[in-house]
């Protein structure tokens, strides 16, 4: 028997992976939904995603949605899509779409754009640990690090990337530069790659997770919490605040890295601190809806990033209705704004007046925007994306050595933090498992 705890996208698509392998499970959810960050929010005519705005899909992923029955809700990222903006100097400016773009798109300086190509006969280093900003740096330069990496950064982990570590949040990177002596030749030796393409589902990023609970529902345990786990001749107790104590032969902890910490038994201290150590920053997500004659120019692409070195009030936004139109009406625009993050924890803490009122400023004056919003809100995580700076070295190190007492980690604190990394690492870990049982 597996024993998983945290019904988020980590945990459900483990049970459903170990359920095609006929590994029995129980998954066990201490809120009344399953899904963890994923929230969809159907307001009217409206839809409000408070976590992942879109789901990037490759062949692996694609199975699963077949195999789920998805494809008739899946509702594909529209082509404009595929335009991205950086703010630079007060108004929104496109991103280089490739090399040849590159050099005659304005947004670099000449002197970033020699940077660039000297990349290519850079000599690699030693991998040391260092920071995503610090690798970029010496390989491409400080306009790159400014003007590419840092909005980047934030915009998939609302971090600080002189702190993240550039072999855990970007570990092809640093693979390319010591197979092939740089970054940028990497990029050209495998741009064959698997092609992966942006979606969502007609009634949200939710149905993913719903359509898993459909699956796996008779094994699940909803509203329920652990209290405890022993070790009791040589199977493990998992107590419960309600209902008989579960004996397993194999825990996987699918909660966030601190409820992981409490719940490891008191002898496993040293995992217990290091995990408590995995920084989890705040960040608050704002849509605003606003009519289309109120623009200007209505926004076209997938939104804009906002590098620090710009001092702007957020860190930037999704222009959801111009990747899917259907999550507001015809004559509406939907923008979904991302404020605190690790640059900017303390402005999560203002209300909820003064967040919309500096976003609405910004908005007008970035996208020319007549009026305030037709309609407005805000949700906040106090605990938003797991952070990988520096102790990730502990962390990975004793969740290593927990697996041969037969406690697993699977959860966006290590290994990978989006959608598709945890749905992968699910696979791979249900039939490690799987495995493990058969032979024992």
């Amino acid at each position: 028997m597996v024993v998983i705890i945290g019904g988020g996208i980590s945990g459900l698509s483990l049970a459903y992976y170990l359920r095609k392998q006929g590994v029995p499970f129980k998954l066990i959810e201490k809120s009344k939904q399953t899904g963890g960050y994923i929230r969809s929010i159907r307001q009217k005519e409206y839809l409000f995603e408070e976590g992942p705005n879109s789901l990037l899909v490759d062949a692996e992923v694609q199975s699963l949605l077949d195999e789920l029955q998805l494809s008739s809700e899946i509702v594909e990222a529209h082509a404009v899509s595929k335009k991205r903006y950086i703010l630079r100097q007060g108004e929104y400016r496109a991103l280089p779409a490739s090399p040849l773009s590159l050099l005659a798109n304005g947004f670099f300086s000449w002197k970033a754009k020699l940077d660039i190509f000297r990349e290519l006969s850079r000599p690699a280093a030693p991998q040391t640990g260092e920071s995503v900003a610090a690798f970029f740096e010496r390989r491409f330069g400080k306009e790159v690090v400014d003007y590419a990496v840092t909005p980047f950064v934030s915009g998939i982990y609302a971090g600080d990337p002189y702190r993240l570590r550039i072999d855990k949040v970007f570990p092809q990177m640093v693979e390319y530069e010591q197979n092939y002596g740089s970054v940028l030749k990497g990029f050209i030796k495998n741009k064959g790659g698997a092609r992966r393409r942006s979606l969502s589902f007609r009634n949200g990023m939710q149905t993913l997770p719903e359509r898993l609970t459909q699956v796996i529902k008779e094994d699940l345990l909803l509203g329920v919490s652990v209290k405890r786990i022993e070790k009791q001749e040589g199977a493990w107790v998992v107590y419960l605040d309600q209902g008989e104590p579960i004996r397993a032969s194999q825990i996987v902890l699918s909660v966030g890295a601190h409820e992981a910490a409490q719940l490891l038994p008191a002898q496993y201290e040293a995992a217990k601190e290091a995990w408590q150590q995995v920084y989890y920053p705040p960040l608050a997500v704002v849509h605003s809806v606003y009519y289309k004659p109120q623009f200007k120019q209505k926004p076209e692409g997938f939104g804009a990033l906002h590098p620090a070195v710009e001092n702007s009030f957020s860190l930037g936004s999704i222009w959801s209705s111009s990747i899917f139109p259907e999550r507001c009406k015809d004559n509406e625009v939907l923008i979904t704004t991302f404020v605190g993050g690790a640059l900017q924890a303390n402005k999560v803490q203002y209300d909820d007046r003064r967040i919309m009122h500096e976003i609405n400023l910004e908005l007008k004056q970035l996208l020319h925007i007549q009026g305030v919003p037709v309609l407005q809100r805000i949700s906040r995580w106090e605990k938003a994306i797991p952070q990988y700076h520096d102790y990730m070295d502990a962390v990975e190190a004793h969740a290593k050595q927990l697996q041969a007492e037969g406690i697993h980690v699977h959860a966006n604190w290590i290994g990978g933090v989006s959608m598709p990394d945890c749905i992968k690492k699910g696979k791979r870990l249900a039939e490690a498992l799987a495995q493990k049982i058969k032979v024992s």
